[in-house]
């Protein structure tokens, strides 16, 4: 436990689980939308991913550098502002 609040609130039976569980309740109008917007970030990196690996099939062998992880990463947010 690191601060008081923490403690009073294990103490209370409301451990680090129940701020996550609360912030769902007073959002939960907004839960589909944000996993509708982590879906796509996720889907647009995964494709980039799969994209590089099929233009460099080597690469994952030696490691990626940061240049190409880079290069992954910038190419994965066009595909996620496409509509």
């Amino acid at each position: 436990m690191l601060t008081t609040g923490d403690f009073k609130n294990a103490s209370n039976a409301m451990g680090q689980g129940y701020g996550a569980l609360a912030d769902f309740a007073n959002n939960k109008g907004l839960w589909f939308y944000r996993q509708g917007e982590l879906f796509s970030r996720r889907f647009s990196l995964t494709a980039a991913f799969d994209e590089f690996i099929r233009t460099n099939p080597g690469a994952l062998k030696k490691g990626l550098t940061e240049a190409q992880q880079k290069a992954i990463v910038s190419k994965a947010n066009p595909y996620q502002n496409q509509k």
